[in-house]
């Protein structure tokens, strides 16, 4: 998608001054739900809750760290289940 917008919602009268074609904002909607569950994961199993750090580059830190730690629980899941497959085939 080469349009980057921002839904908006149902309820605001003014006109948008970019209007999205129908086709590009149900893409939009499409990704956005695609991408929500995947944020709560990181957030849940993550850790990645309020933060109570004093610094910006602790808490940014903190985010990485979550965000690694999902990526290498996928990254396992994946593996595993590779692993299986080949096992069930061999």
């Amino acid at each position: 998608m080469n349009e980057i917008g921002i839904q908006r919602p149902g309820n605001i009268k003014k006109a948008h001054p970019k209007p999205l074609s129908e086709e590009s904002q149900e893409k939009l909607a499409n990704r956005r739900s695609g991408i929500e569950p995947l944020i709560g994961h990181a957030k849940q199993k993550g850790q990645l809750g309020r933060s109570r750090m004093k610094s910006d580059k602790s808490i940014e830190s903190s985010g990485y760290t979550s965000i690694l730690g999902f990526n290498l629980r996928q990254f396992i899941r994946h593996q595993a289940e590779k692993v299986k497959s080949l096992e069930l085939t061999g």
